[in-house]
């Protein structure tokens, strides 16, 4: 119990799944507390079902099935092979049982007479106790009758003695045994399912902080350089209206135009907190954006690492005055904004 609680904690604190784990002590001391309330609450029923109704045990056939178990246990655990101790327990019940086979027994079987004597003061009893004619007669609801393993009885011709042979295992248990590990691994499959669903597709609180501000830096990254290209843009818009840009039509202009207006809008949604953010938080999407910003600028952009002429703040460029584009006068050349 300890080592899957030390997995799950290890996961949620670290987000990775390790492949050995070292368990703290407070679990420990949790799985050793689950240990004793289960055992305190149901551990009498399970003790009742294994070791009465299932087989018969005794100090001996018991001393024998838990040493079977522990080392099948210790044998499949250097193997590396998953395990299950109640399954080795009730295997190694189970042969005690076989080996025990079958016991026949003799015993005296009480006459009709008698039986029926016995019948009719047990109703005498129990009517009396219904009309509280005889209250020291009290109905126990509370009382545990341990079924005892099948048996086949025969009784005798001449004489009132009875022959019984005892099964010593009870396979009518065991089969419900069986049928309830299907069921409760599959219903542990669907709830397990249900459960990691639930936790992997629902926004981690957690993680919450971390995603929001990586999300409004990329949107801070993306805005920053549509910005600045759509001031550049808004300065030449006369003088490319007026043809004197061959770099830059009108029609070039009205693209780029529509094209800045595209991610403006995304990254106006992305970094808007007060709207859902279904759609705006794809990876995907969000680093399309600053894809998309990104490129336009390197397309509109030159390298100038390793240049002797072209660097930056270089009197090569033309500004956006109509009159100085006419007069081919040159200024410095604009950086990225970023």
């Amino acid at each position: 119990m300890a080592g899957p609680l030390t997995t799950v904690w290890e996961v949620y604190n670290r987000g990775v799944l390790p492949s050995k784990v070292q368990s703290p002590v407070w679990i420990v001391a949790i799985s050793a507390f689950g240990l004793v309330l289960g055992l305190a609450t149901y551990g009498y029923h399970v003790i009742r079902s294994m070791g009465v109704a299932l087989a018969k045990l005794s100090p001996t056939r018991g001393f024998c099935a838990e040493l079977a178990t522990s080392l099948t246990i210790m044998i499949t655990t250097q193997m590396g092979l998953p395990t299950s101790s109640s399954q080795c327990v009730i295997g190694a019940i189970m042969g005690v049982g076989i080996c025990e086979g079958e016991s026949v027994f003799v015993f005296a079987a009480p006459s009709s007479e008698k039986r029926s004597e016995k019948r009719s003061e047990a109703r005498k009893q129990k009517t009396t106790a219904e009309r509280g004619e005889n209250p020291s007669f009290t109905k126990n609801k509370n009382q545990h009758f341990f079924p005892p393993p099948p048996f086949s009885v025969s009784k005798t011709k001449k004489t009132n003695l009875t022959l019984g042979a005892r099964k010593g295992v009870n396979w009518k248990l065991f089969g419900q045994q069986f049928a309830s590990w299907v069921v409760t691994m599959i219903i542990c499959a669907v709830c397990t399912a249900a459960l990691f669903a639930a936790g992997i597709y629902t926004p981690s609180r957690i993680d919450g902080s971390q995603l929001s501000q990586m999300k409004d830096g990329v949107a801070s990254m993306a805005g920053s350089a549509v910005k600045g290209m759509n001031q550049s843009l808004v300065a030449f818009q006369p003088a490319a209206a007026a043809g004197a840009l061959p770099s830059l039509s009108a029609t070039q202009w009205g693209e780029f135009n529509s094209s800045l207006a595209k991610i403006g809008s995304g990254i106006k949604n992305l970094a808007n907190h007060k709207k859902p953010q279904s759609v705006a938080q794809d990876p995907k999407q969000v680093l399309g954006l600053l894809r998309s910003a990104m490129g336009l600028q390197a397309n509109n952009s030159i390298n100038t690492i390793g240049q002797t002429t072209v660097l930056p703040g270089a009197n090569l460029c033309n500004g956006p005055l109509l009159a100085s584009i006419q007069a081919n006068e040159l200024t410095t050349c604009p950086m990225p904004v970023w």
